[in-house]
């Protein structure tokens, strides 16, 4: 893990009067600030279109949502009826494709997640993004997309190589961050995030995007069709039920 939080960013002024608590609020950064999924399923749709074959969202879904394609790559190329000989190309061009897509359609967070994020940091809970590509990379995006306006600290988790995020990657935020897990609070958009958030030990709000919608997400606090269908204090109260 890579974190890209300078001195400057992490320590909150006296100026800016903002209060700091025991709390932190996490979050993936191609998982839900912004369209990693959608992106990697055009880039993958438009390769495998090269070869004659295609991904419907039914297919993507069962396959395809791990960040990393080489980890499902080799099923999904059985399934086409591709050689499975292609699949670190293939794996390093959907990667590459879906940080250029990213890098050149990244606009601000929704207003939704803007909303939460700025009530959150007006309540002193400190923020953490999460992402799973390199940080030059991670980090282009990010500042695309303004979080860094809301006191947010970047930890890339490149090296990870299939299941991401693990429980190790929020466990390894929340140490960086000086937070005991039990008060970092998880939104996440897949089942394997609010499992693995879970796991860590730490409350979680569900919000499926089209390729995730299917999913188990038992367990979690809230299950949210759209990130705004609840007003932002009771999200927040979902996960931080003592923040005053």
């Amino acid at each position: 893990m890579s974190s890209t939080a300078t001195k400057e960013e992490s320590t909150i002024t006296e100026d800016r009067k903002v209060k700091t608590t025991p709390y932190a609020l996490l979050f993936e950064l191609e998982g839900l600030a912004a369209d990693g999924r959608g992106a990697a399923f055009r880039v993958l749709n438009s390769l495998l279109g090269e070869q004659g074959k295609a991904v419907d969202r039914v297919l993507y879904s069962r396959f395809c949502l791990d960040a990393f394609p080489g980890a499902y790559l080799p099923e999904l190329l059985q399934a086409l009826e591709l050689s499975k000989q292609q699949t670190a190309k293939l794996a390093e061009d959907v990667r590459n494709g879906t940080f250029m897509e990213l890098h050149a359609k990244a606009d601000p967070p929704s207003p939704a997640l803007a909303e939460l994020l700025h009530r959150a940091r007006e309540r002193g809970v400190s923020i953490g993004v999460l992402s799973s590509f390199a940080e030059e990379r991670a980090r282009e995006i990010f500042t695309q997309l303004g979080l860094d306006a809301f006191d947010a600290q970047l930890f890339c988790f490149s090296e990870v190589e299939d299941a991401f995020p693990r429980p190790d990657c929020w466990l390894k935020v929340a140490k960086s961050l000086g937070k005991n897990p039990v008060y970092c609070g998880v939104i996440a958009g897949s089942q394997l995030a609010v499992k693995s958030a879970l796991s860590a030990g730490m409350p979680c709000v569900a919000t499926p995007d089209e390729f995730t919608a299917f999913q188990d997400f038992s367990g979690a606090n809230v299950v949210l069709d759209q990130l705004g269908d609840e007003p932002v204090d009771e999200v927040l109260g979902a996960l931080f039920p003592h923040l005053g």
